[in-house]
């Protein structure tokens, strides 16, 4: 499977190459098209082999790949009378020698992610018997535990975005400058909400849905990002502890589930930037956004982080600022409070997004990061392989800790794991290392204090043995 695999991509890749040559950009993008889709079929296929199950960390990171590195590029590619919402495509903006480079870049950090994967997926040998009660117990208190330290920062944190997008839209909400740890503490809820939902498994499928309205109605404010991915987590857990069964009619109501969330998605992304705010003006948002196809809507919104391989190219090409890793190195700093903003500082000189900011190319003003994208401004092209190789190693090995450790509460040290590597397909390294490190706090702290409780319990339900002055207590020895 492995060298069966790793032939085709080489094949795929020696494609694009040869692509190159292609000088009309409609041609070449439905060549590129066809070659990359080919790629993510075998891709899957092989993952899947690999992994056993459709619903898991390692599918969804390739998954999340595949939307936001090839979103645009299927759809320019396979849709030639789609009207886009913007006047211009984050592929062609850049010189052809750029973005041609960008696709080589992509189906290479695919294809080692892919290689690393499978190569720590040896049989995994993991326990069917469930959970004994009084584990299930210790889980679900340390649920309620995690709730209520964290829950507060995320309703704060929401209340605020909410409000401030209802007042001045959405473009309000990046001048409300929350604190990083109010964000960060916010979102390791999610530890809280798969602790409940596996602790309490005779309501397992009400608290899932409830936790994912509740985070769903959060993105009334704009911000999808977040909430999607913390859904998206939620059930990665729900799923390698309680299975689901995938007939065909599940299967139809998961596609009518899929269509409506990607429907709410899209109404999110056009209402966010109108100035009516309401109930009415929502449903009119809706209306309009249903006349035309939402799943290729959602392909143009999200497939636009091909920009970002492009825009480190052009800057490394300028400059040769390698950052040889300190991307990596310096995010570990995050990890601290940023008392006296030195912390800030170190972060900052590692980080992609501002060290680029002030040369963005391209008919607009907003650069975000991705692991493609960091990949390639720390260790260039010729770095790519070797980096997301061991970056597909890491996520096999989670993935095994994951199934080993399904019957027992220590599931929950992977839940932010989970969480921020799922966000790295489009986000920064510093957040992840903020979320995992203090994630597997969170959880450690939370179950030593149930620990000390139970045995608290424990203690108080012994009686104690009396003897009177007839009795004798023998011991053998």
């Amino acid at each position: 499977m492995f060298v069966s695999y790793f032939f085709i991509s080489v094949i795929c890749t020696l494609f694009l190459l040869l692509l190159k040559g292609v000088s009309d950009f409609n041609t070449w993008v439905t060549l590129a098209a066809l070659v990359t889709f080919f790629h993510a079929l075998s891709s899957t296929y092989t993952m899947k082999k690999a992994c056993g199950t459709w619903l898991n960390l390692p599918m969804a990171f390739l998954f999340c790949l595949f939307l936001f590195n090839w979103g645009q590029l299927w759809l320019l590619g396979f849709f030639k009378n789609y009207e886009m919402m913007y006047d211009w495509n984050k592929i062609s903006i850049y010189p052809s020698r750029i973005y041609t480079n960008t696709t080589v870049i992509i189906i290479m950090f695919i294809t080692f992610v892919t290689l690393g994967i499978i190569a720590k997926m040896k049989k995994v040998i993991s326990e069917k018997k469930g959970f004994p009660n009084q584990e299930l117990k210790k889980i679900r208190y340390l649920g309620i535990l995690v709730l209520i330290i964290t829950l507060p920062f995320n309703i704060y944190e929401n209340a605020m975005y909410i409000i401030a997008s209802s007042i001045g839209g959405y473009k309000e909400t990046f001048d409300l400058q929350i604190p990083d740890f109010v964000s960060v503490i916010s979102w390791m809820s999610i530890i809280g909400a798969v602790a409940c939902i596996i602790g309490t498994p005779k309501f397992k499928n009400i608290l899932f849905l409830s936790f994912s309205a509740f985070y769903g109605f959060e993105m009334i404010s704009g911000n999808r990002a977040n909430s999607v991915v913390a859904i998206l987590s939620i059930l990665l857990f729900y799923n390698l502890v309680y299975p689901l069964k995938i007939g065909f009619r599940r299967l139809l109501i998961y596609g009518v589930l899929g269509f409506v969330l990607l429907t709410v998605l899209a109404t999110i992304k056009v209402y966010r930037g109108s100035e009516e705010r309401s109930i009415e003006g929502f449903n009119e948002t809706a209306e309009v956004v249903t006349k035309k196809n939402i799943v290729l809507q959602n392909m143009e919104e999200f497939g636009g982080a091909i920009a970002f391989p492009s825009i480190v190219q052009i800057y490394l090409e300028q400059t040769g600022n390698y950052l040889y890793g300190w991307t990596f190195i310096s995010s570990f700093a995050g990890i601290f409070p940023n008392i006296t903003g030195d912390v800030a500082d170190i972060t900052n000189s590692g980080s992609m997004i501002h060290i680029i900011r002030d040369h963005i190319w391209g008919p607009y003003q907003t650069i975000a990061a991705s692991c493609v994208s960091e990949c390639v401004m720390n260790f260039g092209i010729f770095g790519v392989p070797f980096f997301a190789y061991i970056l597909g190693l890491i996520i096999g090995y989670i993935h095994k800790k994951m199934e080993k450790r399904k019957n027992s509460w220590t599931v929950l040290f992977y839940v932010t794991f989970c969480y921020a590597t799922i966000f790295w397909a489009r986000n920064s390294f510093n957040s992840t290392v903020r979320s995992v490190v203090w994630g597997i706090i969170l959880v450690w702290i939370c179950s030593k204090i149930v620990g000390l409780r139970e045995r608290k319990i424990h203690k108080h339900q012994l009686t104690p043995i009396s003897l009177s002055n007839d009795d004798s207590l023998t011991t053998k020895m």
